[in-house]
């Protein structure tokens, strides 16, 4: 199998194994093992996929995906209006967020924030 292929499959048995967590086959798996005895299953699954992956990763040829120097100009560019941008989503609040009003903050009409 070419190392590309390689990578490609486990990766995708990676990511098939931490979606089935999230299906309803993880009730049944637990009801047939046991919680602990699912999660040291998982576990070991994740660990041994992660692995594969990590190997196949290193093994995979190199290939340069920007070549010359047109890149440079574009990263010097746009690296800042990117710090920006995230400096500023994470330091502002943010207004889909969902919160819930508790009894002692004194309800919305108390003027006070929290959260």
């Amino acid at each position: 199998m070419d190392p590309m292929e390689m990578l490609a499959l486990a990766t995708i048995v990676f990511l098939v194994t931490h979606y089935v967590s999230s299906t309803p086959l993880r009730s049944g798996l637990v009801a047939l093992l046991g919680e602990n005895a699912y999660l040291g299953l998982y576990t070991l699954v994740s660990l041994l996929t992660l692995g594969w992956m990590i190997w196949a990763y290193v093994e995979a040829p190199y290939e340069r995906l920007w070549v010359g120097d047109e890149f440079k100009a574009w990263a010097v560019a746009l690296m800042p209006v990117s710090l920006v941008l995230i400096a500023s989503g994470a330091l502002t609040r943010n207004p889909s967020a969902v919160r819930q009003e508790s009894p002692s903050c004194g309800g919305s009409r108390s003027g006070r924030r929290c959260i």
